[in-house]
């Protein structure tokens, strides 16, 4: 029986070497189709002083967004990807990052 966690982490590994750190190596057409997405989820609750769980967090690219907007007392990114994840924990060393899958 295939690995679908593994099958889709190295998916999104084929796209992050394709298009290094980008909204596309997340698989978003656009730049702006991301900026929309995060503006969104921004609006639809208040998250000042609230802990956040980002599954499927990729770059960590929301976190930066909410730092700029309305940022949480707390931010954990959870993704199956392992270079996105790598990425992440590199540019977000105060954050919480891991490589985790959600289905175990």
């Amino acid at each position: 029986m295939p690995d679908v966690f593994d099958d889709i982490g190295r998916y999104y590994d084929a796209l992050v070497r394709r298009h290094g750190h980008s909204p596309e190596a997340c698989d978003y057409g656009r730049r702006e189709s991301q900026r929309i997405k995060f503006e969104i989820l921004a609006q639809a609750t208040p998250l000042a002083g609230k802990s956040l769980l980002d599954v499927g967090c990729g770059f960590a690219d929301f976190a930066d967004f909410l730092a700029e907007v309305n940022p949480p007392a707390s931010y954990t990114g959870w993704d199956i990807c392992p270079s996105m994840v790598r990425e992440a924990a590199r540019l977000h060393r105060e954050l919480e990052i891991s490589r985790t899958n959600i289905l175990t």
